[in-house]
């Protein structure tokens, strides 16, 4: 039954306890009544998709287990014998308004034959909707067949919507065959396609295959029975019997894709009859008296009883929650299937976001689909693409990881909150699934976000995307986003977000302007209480006590005074304690990376460790080493070791390892 029929009776709120009073509200309806089994409702039902009465509910959904659910959400247990009135269909001489009529599912295109064949008005009983046929309509083009077709024995051929049909013989088996790999391509989910290919894996000879190319691949294979199953439906039912007793396995698989097609549309007919309740689920009024957002107990109780269907596109996924498409300007958070009767409260993220789109940048797309097609993403055109990429079950949950962008991951997962934005191919129903699959697979628990204009999550230009697709780079510069080609050196990659996020962190840039005095009285050393210069460089709060040109004084352990001239900035760590329970010094050079260089300092005259240095801002440890020497008096015997570390276990080591040692 059509799902606006569905509705239309649902509005009506029928719901009698009296099945005779009810009798008398449906007078527009062809029903049946009596006493069934529940497996006769059953079949009623996700077969012959009719929704059905008991006493006080419309059953509109089957659950499983002997659950079924109502137009209103409830779910209801039916174990023995039910009186009951299924509503077989419309009643066309009813004065209600005549339905909207459905789809013709072939459309003549070109016709270049003399005599239309004497099948076609079997064809044009076929309409868009039927569990057995793709969800849109096919254009049929009756073609002149060429040299080419000739040679190559080419009678019928599908392309893209075309069904190109080039000789008159077995006309209708090759109509049929076509639409095959149409439904194959459109309908068929990838778990099945497995499931299929594993049955063709260990097929036999029999007299369904009346050619070798029948039997060549898996899509053959399931195309064959697909046309004696529609030779069954339109022309004898004696071919259903055949194909039952030939292939058994195969026809048994393809008749639990049509019923779960069949459930598919209950579910989906009862989705949208509930969007409306939904909607007011997540988007309560207000009551102006009180200020409180009001939900009424039968919205509540129908949001609790909806099972989200696997159509309803995943929008994002947040901190392990998916995000689906309510309706036209709403989403709701979906767990296994049930909506989350409240939308879990997320923190404001700490870190900056930066948005990295998945394909070509941390999936190796081109590198599956050459290894899956021996053909180059590169060259072919998107449609192309998308045919074949719709041929391979989880084609992008087994995409070979980049090597590149898993270092680029690696390297930005501390510092950022990164949020992959990938466009997906919705003509690939598992597509978006599969991507999720992926991540977490592969990197682990991070948010994934859905969309086609990527450019819309511009908000400034600290919005950040690292994409290798000139389409939505320039969109997103254009909308005052920053745009990062992956194809740069993921060092280039990091700089340009640390550039874009702090643009007075930069080193040199702080460092010129810092203000320090440093001619401090000395009550003002001792208190520490004097104006020092400040910076941030990679986490680290450091406070600039000498500047680079000043000159520090002091004495050694034999009273006697020393003074030097400042080659480099020199201060301290804030928030740290070294082995002198002071805070750790340090040399800042002018270099942004990320190395840092701990030098264990030893006391000049016993030998023994004193205290640590940390020289930042220097390229390697050959610069480091030279510029500690360098700020100390000629002869200094208190460079111990010097260990390379970077700023990142810097930080893990300064807060959670012990200062007191050495390094």
């Amino acid at each position: 039954m059509e799902k606006t029929t569905i509705k239309k009776i649902s509005d009506q709120k029928i719901h009698s306890k009296n099945l005779s009073e009810t009798k008398g509200k449906l007078e527009n309806f062809e029903i049946s009544f009596g006493k069934y089994e529940v497996s006769d409702l059953k079949k009623a039902l996700i077969n012959d998709k009719k929704p059905f009465f008991i006493p006080g509910h419309f059953i509109v959904g089957y659950k499983g287990n002997d659950i079924f659910s109502s137009d209103e959400g409830n779910e209801v247990r039916l174990q023995r014998p039910t009186d009951a009135i299924i509503v077989e269909s419309e009643n066309k001489t009813s004065p209600e308004p005549v339905q909207q009529q459905r789809d013709p599912f072939i459309i003549m295109g070109q016709d270049k034959w003399q005599a239309v064949p004497a099948e076609m008005p079997i064809l044009q009983k076929l309409f868009v909707g039927e569990p057995f046929l793709p969800p849109h309509s096919v254009i049929l083009n009756l073609m002149e067949q060429t040299e080419k077709e000739k040679k190559e024995k080419i009678v019928s051929a599908l392309a893209g919507v075309n069904i190109e049909m080039y000789s008159p013989d077995r006309f209708l088996d090759n109509v049929f065959h076509e639409i095959g790999h149409l439904f194959w391509r459109t309908c068929v989910r990838a778990d099945e396609k497995e499931a299929f290919q594993g049955i063709f894996e260990n097929l036999k000879m029999s007299a369904i295959y009346e050619y070798e190319w029948e039997r060549s691949d898996v899509e053959e294979f399931f195309c064959t029975i697909y046309k004696w199953y529609m030779k069954s439906l339109f022309i004898n039912n004696a071919f259903m019997n055949i194909l039952e007793h030939e292939e058994p396995k195969g026809f048994a698989l393809f008749k639990e894709i049509l019923d779960r097609i069949s459930k598919d549309r209950i579910l989906n007919a009862t989705w949208e009859i509930n969007q409306k309740a939904i909607k007011n689920y997540f988007h309560p009024r207000q009551d102006v008296s009180t200020g409180r957002f009001v939900r009424s107990a039968e919205d509540s109780e129908v949001v609790k009883n909806t099972i989200v269907p696997d159509s309803a596109k995943i929008v994002k996924l947040e901190k392990g929650v998916e995000y689906r498409q309510g309706g036209k300007d709403f989403i709701i958070p979906v767990k296994n299937n049930k909506i989350m009767l409240e939308t879990p409260m997320q923190k404001a993220a700490s870190k900056p976001i930066v948005y990295v789109d998945m394909d070509g940048v941390v999936a190796d797309f081109r590198a599956g689909y050459k290894q899956a097609f021996d053909r180059s993403a590169d060259k072919d055109d998107p449609f192309t693409i998308k045919q074949f990429v719709s041929t391979v079950p989880h084609f992008f949950y087994n995409l070979p990881v980049l090597e590149k962008g898993a270092e680029l991951v690696e390297a930005l997962k501390d510092d950022y909150n990164i949020v992959f934005l990938t466009s997906p191919m919705d003509e690939i129903p598992e597509c978006r699934r599969d991507k999720i699959n992926w991540i977490l697979d592969n990197f682990g628990v991070y948010d994934v976000i859905f969309c086609h204009d990527k450019y819309k999550h511009v908000i400034d230009d600290k919005s950040i995307l690292i994409d290798d697709m000139g389409y939505n780079l320039k969109p997103w510069a254009e909308a005052g986003g920053t745009a990062i080609n992956s194809s740069l050196k993921n060092s280039k990659i990091l700089k340009t977000i640390e550039e874009a996020f702090n643009p007075e962190k930069d080193l040199k840039t702080q460092l010129d302007k810092i203000k320090v005095n440093t001619e401090p009285t000395e009550a003002q050393k001792e208190s520490g209480n004097y104006k020092k210069g400040k910076i941030v460089f990679k986490g680290l709060d450091i406070r600039i006590e000498n500047p680079k040109g000043s000159l520090r004084f002091g004495f050694d352990e034999n009273g006697k005074k020393w003074i030097t001239r400042m080659k480099h900035h020199y201060g301290y760590i804030t928030g740290t304690e070294g082995a002198d329970f002071d805070p750790i010094d340090c040399f800042i050079g002018d270099t942004n990376g990320s190395l840092a260089f701990v030098v264990n300092q030893n006391n000049p005259v016993s030998g023994l460790f004193g205290e640590h240095k940390i020289m930042l801002g220097f390229k390697d440890i050959e610069e480091a080493r030279a510029a500690y020497l360098a700020n100390y008096q000629k002869g200094w015997k208190g460079l111990g070791a010097i260990k390379q570390t970077n700023t990142k276990k810097l930080r893990k080591w300064l807060k959670e390892g012990s200062t007191q040692i050495a390094f």
